[in-house]
């Protein structure tokens, strides 16, 4: 599978709280131990904000832009 592409899967079923809280816990409990790590290809000022629009419309990162206010 090429870089740029990621599987995404969205479900449209409700979400109920005694269920989907313990699975959060635990996503947050692994990138608060480092196991989950961003995929972060560059980091933008606001000032760029332009060159970091132009980079995702033209599909030219291969990881996440990020934008720092």
């Amino acid at each position: 599978m090429p870089s740029t592409v990621r599987l995404t899967l969205y479900s449209s079923e409700t979400l109920h709280t005694d269920t989907a809280t313990p699975t959060l816990q635990t996503i947050v409990d692994k990138v608060k131990a480092g196991k989950y790590k961003a995929n972060i290809f560059k980091n933008f000022s606001f000032e760029e904000l332009p060159l970091a629009q132009t980079m995702m419309e033209a599909n030219q990162a291969a990881g996440k832009l990020v934008v720092t206010i």
